[in-house]
């Protein structure tokens, strides 16, 4: 299953920080963007095969209008990480 989650990036002082703001408990930081983004999609993707294994629920992906949020929250950078989950394996 291929699912796509919003993520927000914020530059703090000497580092970066990445947040899913549809999975509660997911986040990352690391010292550059690119750096953030490539551990952003690893936590994604641990956390989301984790709640599975534990027989949780994942939230649905959902397409947040970059532009609305960004009227209402503004933050340094975002977009969406596109991750494939195995249903099957994890089930198994």
């Amino acid at each position: 299953m291929k699912a796509k989650y919003l993520v927000i990036f914020e530059r703090a002082e000497k580092n970066w920080s990445a947040y899913f703001p549809q999975i509660e408990g997911c986040g990352v930081t690391g010292k550059t963007l690119d750096k953030t983004k490539h551990l952003a999609q690893e936590v994604l993707e641990f956390h989301l095969e984790g709640l599975l294994e534990n027989g949780c629920s994942i939230p649905n992906p959902s397409q947040i209008d970059l532009d609305t949020l960004y009227q209402n929250f503004p933050f340094e950078y975002a977009g969406y990480i596109e991750i494939e989950l195995d249903l099957q394996a994890i089930a198994a």
